[in-house]
C-alpha cells in the first residue's frame, strides 16, 4: 500500500512539471535573467541544459535551492513561481547533448509531515540553515531572514532556525520580532536562546 502512495506522489509531481514549457531564474552573483527550455527526459526527470563554458554554471551545485519562475506550455496561464531544489548535474559527453550539462530540477513541496521523518527533510532543513548563514555572513540580512523563515516554516518544533532568526530581527532593528523568536527557541531548547 505505501509503494502505491509513493508511486502516485511521484506520478502527480511528473504531471505537474510536464506541463512547463521554460524555466527562468537568476542569481546574485550573475546580472542577467537565464531562461531555458525544460527537457524531461526520462532518466533525469524535469532538467534544463547549460553549456559547459556557460558564467552560470560555476555558480551552480547539488542541493542549491533556487526561486524558479515556470512558464506553462499552454497560452493563458501566468507564469508560476516555485522554490526548486537542484537535485543533480550531469555532464552528457556523448548523445545528442553533447557538450551541455543537465541540471536536474525538483519542485519542493509543501512538509506538511513532522520534521526529521526522512533524510530529504533533514537535508532540506539543513540547506536552509545554511542558506541563512552565507546571507548573515555577507550582511544580506533580508535574505538571511527569508532562509532561516523557510526552515521555520519547514518545522516550527526546531529551535535553531527561530534562534537564528532572532539574531537577524535584532540586526535589522526589530528587537520585538528578535524577543518573539529568541523566546520560542529557549522553550524549544536552545541553550543559547537560554542563556541571551
Amino acid at each position: 500500500m505505501r509503494s502505491l502512495e509513493t508511486n502516485s506522489a511521484v506520478s502527480e509531481a511528473r504531471k505537474r512539471e510536464e506541463k512547463y514549457y521554460s524555466a527562468e531564474f537568476s542569481l546574485k552573483e550573475l546580472k542577467f535573467a537565464y531562461q531555458f527550455r525544460i527537457q524531461n527526459i526520462e532518466s533525469k526527470s524535469m532538467c534544463v541544459l547549460i553549456q559547459k563554458n556557460s558564467d552560470l554554471l560555476p555558480c551552480l551545485k547539488v542541493g542549491d535551492i533556487l526561486d524558479i519562475k515556470y512558464y506553462a506550455n499552454s497560452n493563458g496561464h501566468p507564469p508560476e513561481e516555485q522554490t526548486t531544489i537542484i537535485s543533480d548535474i550531469t555532464k552528457d559527453n556523448q548523445g545528442r547533448f553533447k557538450g551541455h550539462y543537465l541540471v536536474s530540477l525538483k519542485i519542493m513541496e509543501k512538509l506538511t509531515r513532522p520534521f526529521g521523518k526522512t533524510p530529504s527533510d533533514r537535508s532540506i532543513m539543513k540547506r536552509w540553515l545554511q542558506k541563512g548563514r552565507k546571507y548573515y555572513d555577507s550582511g544580506e540580512y533580508k535574505e538571511a531572514l527569508e532562509a532561516y523563515t523557510n526552515a521555520v516554516d519547514l518545522d516550527p518544533d526546531f529551535a535553531p532556525p527561530y534562534f537564528n532568526r532572532g539574531v537577524v530581527y535584532g540586526k535589522l532593528g526589530d528587537y520585538q520580532r528578535a524577543l518573539i523568536d529568541l523566546k520560542s527557541a529557549a522553550k524549544l531548547g536552545s541553550r543559547k536562546a537560554q542563556d541571551s
